[in-house]
């Protein structure tokens, strides 16, 4: 000691966890001075933050420093450091700074990651929130906190901060690096058995706290081996799990740099320790750094993958209107042929006639059934096709079938039978269309591969509970029936049995495909029973609502019932708003042959015109024209009060989108689809005069 004054003696290279004692002996031996500390319950923590041990004003002369250490673990050779009071506390400044500039950092990231996490319910952020949080209690406890608040046995509870930060660290790597059980099992296990041995260490530092210092050193090592085997796994994946990797790869090399520490040679007073903080900050602003590169890269691929989405919609909207109008385009001409056909069907009684015009007809049918499988499987592709929830009974579906194959089967000298079961409620709820468009499939391919014998079609009541029923519908025939491999290949896209039978019997192969569609639609499946030469028997299930008691079914029909409603057009007043030409002869010849005085609008803004001159009992409105569509001059009648109470009822050979609701949303009455038949036609016109 070169002059008097406070002299402090400190330790430097390590912390000591433990007690220590110094005496200071003059020259002859005299003890001068005397301090001690450490975890003691009536000393303070010298633990990180350095404060020193000051000892009295003392001559100047050399002095024998005594230093008594009673610790179970330090990380290197603790060193005394004696020095002059003023020279300490120029020594001692780095090293608090940099303690208490960690916590800072330590206190930031874990309050913005936590409130983030909670505000964006990302679980990745919320636990790096609590890993860093459980650091800043950690490293607070060892460098703040006095041992005269918590004692001997409290102070040894610094490590359970830093086990339960340990646990969080496993979770933010699970969630960063997007672990799943079915693609990662073995991850997924290792961090379970990582959490698990975690909380037993944090129990046994609690029940045990002199086993804590030991705990905690096990939880670094459980938390690092799985924090590296996950980087290691996942780096292949993405760029992401690659910086993760490197971020633990340089907090490991600095943690083993500050291990392998035996000697800090400095002349400030630092500590392994201060080497070890400054690796667990810089690892957490590293972490940090690569959640934000993986949410912003998760932001970027989200953002293209709405772009791309919204061109996908754009794209599937720019094929639904193209599909729409080929629809229109197509179905047109089409409805014309079966229109003109039947037109010469009424009136021409010549048996030769009649089979060649019966001939154009069917050809004409089956284009449009091709043209129809086309645009359902393209809606059903695109996720356009939706069910519709009407009020309906399996006896008009019954009728339906029975007027459209009876003919079919007559011509082929082959009997067709309808059964279906008296259990069934009479009126369910549900799309009838659809179920239609199934059972017409179904039983028209029994009809085409059938040559002899008969078709039977039957349903049957499988389950029934308060509001719901599940109907099994089998269509079976005595057709050419399939072998195995045959039957592999149905209910898929464009195939058939084998070729030979395309040759023979034509088809587009889609009309199973579309049936199998419709039937998971329903909440069924579907599936077929076949032999060579014995026939085959298709069987699918539907799910129905049971339709409220005061819900009226649709009434079937009667034979006839056409030429009664003829009856009934006789005398009234019609407009016809159709710009195709072929389209208003069908129209005009079906109302003329019933009675009916007829005028023409070629367009929307034509037909408004007429309807403010003359008087009308009502107006059939095609839906797309030119100049005006049909909704627009609907629309506009409906803001008339003079025309506002005429009915209308729309026309259209559009097969796409929800033009039954469109038409009705603009006001119109009712709905005709082309082509024409002339019973449902008469029928649809004579409700309404």
């Amino acid at each position: 000691v070169e002059h008097r004054g406070n002299v402090v003696v400190d330790f430097k290279n390590t912390g000591i966890i433990g007690n220590f004692h110094h005496w200071l002996y003059d020259a002859n031996g005299r003890l001068a001075g005397e301090a001690q500390g450490g975890i003691r319950d009536d000393t303070p923590n010298p633990f990180f933050l350095s404060h020193g041990r000051p000892f009295a004003s003392l001559p100047a002369g050399r002095y024998r420093l005594v230093t008594e250490i009673d610790s179970p673990f330090y990380l290197a050779q603790p060193q005394p450091h004696v020095a002059p009071e003023s020279v300490f506390q120029q020594a001692i400044k780095p090293g608090n700074l940099l303690a208490l500039g960690c916590l800072g950092v330590f206190f930031g990231l874990g309050l913005y990651y936590l409130v983030l996490g909670a505000w964006r319910r990302r679980l990745a952020e919320a636990f790096y929130g609590l890993f860093i949080f459980g650091n800043l209690l950690f490293q607070s406890a060892a460098l703040l906190v006095d041992s005269d608040v918590l004692g001997v046995h409290g102070m040894a509870l610094i490590g359970a901060p830093l086990l339960f930060s340990n646990m969080a660290y496993v979770g933010f790597v699970y969630f960063l690096l997007e672990i799943r059980r079915d693609k990662h099992p073995w991850l997924c296990h290792s961090a379970l058995a990582a959490l698990a041995a975690l909380a037993v260490l944090a129990l046994a530092a609690a029940l045990k706290p002199d086993w804590a210092l030991e705990a905690e050193r096990y939880g670094v090592v459980m938390f690092l081996s799985f924090g590296l085997a996950a980087g290691i796994s996942q780096a292949r994946r993405d760029i992401g799990a690659r910086l993760y990797l490197g971020a633990v790869s340089v907090f490991v090399l600095l943690a083993a740099m500050a291990v392998s520490l035996r000697e800090l040679k400095s002349a400030y007073i630092l500590r392994i320790e201060h080497v070890g903080l400054f690796a667990v900050t810089a690892e957490a602003l590293l972490l940090a750094f690569v959640l934000s590169y993986q949410f912003a890269r998760l932001g970027r691929e989200r953002e293209a993958a709405l772009v791309e989405k919204a061109h996908s919609e754009e794209s599937n909207a720019a094929k639904s209107r193209f599909l729409a109008n080929m629809s229109h385009e197509i179905r047109t001409p089409i409805s014309a042929i079966i229109g003109m056909a039947q037109l010469a069907l009424w009136k021409e009684h010549d048996p030769q006639q009649r089979r060649q015009i019966r001939s154009i007809m069917q050809s004409g049918e089956h284009l449009l059934g091709i043209v129809d499988d086309i645009l359902d499987f393209s809606k059903i592709d695109a996720g356009k096709l939706t069910m519709e929830r009407i009020d309906f009974g399996l006896d008009r579906i019954r009728h339906d079938l029975v007027n459209l194959f009876e003919w079919k089967a007559a011509e082929k000298g082959m009997r067709l039978g309808f059964q279906f079961d008296p259990k069934v409620p009479p009126r369910l709820a549900g799309d009838p269309l659809r179920l239609k468009q199934v059972l017409i499939n179904l039983v028209g391919n029994a009809i085409k591969y059938t040559e002899t014998g008969e078709v039977r079609t039957t349903a049957t009541l499988l389950e029934q509970d308060a509001g719901s029923v599940i109907i099994g519908f089998e269509v079976r025939d005595t057709g050419i029936g399939m072998n195995e491999a045959q039957r592999a290949g149905l209910f898929q896209v464009f195939k058939q049995g084998d070729s030979s039978i395309s040759r023979k019997y034509g088809g587009t192969g889609l009309g199973l495909a579309i049936s199998r569609r419709l039937v998971e639609m329903f909440g069924g499946e579907i599936g077929v029973e076949s032999e060579p030469g014995k026939g085959s028997t298709f069987w699918f299930t539907t799910r129905f609502e049971i339709a409220a008691e005061a819900a009226a079914a649709p009434a079937a029909p009667e034979p006839g019932a056409g030429e009664q409603a003829g009856k009934l057009v006789r005398g009234a007043h019609i407009l016809l708003a159709e710009d195709h030409p072929f389209n208003q002869q069908v129209a005009v010849g079906m109302l003329a042959d019933a009675g009916a005085v007829v005028q023409v609008a070629s367009n929307g803004e034509e037909a408004l015109d007429l309807l403010h001159k003359e008087h009308f009992d009502l107006v059939l409105m095609d839906i797309q024209m030119p100049v005006m569509d049909g909704l627009a001059a609907t629309r506009e009648m409906r803001r008339d009060p003079a025309l506002a109470g005429i009915p209308v009822i729309a026309l259209t050979a559009n097969a796409m989108g929800d033009d039954r609701e469109a038409c009705l949303a603009a006001g119109m009455n009712d709905f005709i689809s082309k082509p024409f038949r002339i019973d449902e036609f008469y029928v649809t016109v004579a409700s309404w005069i």
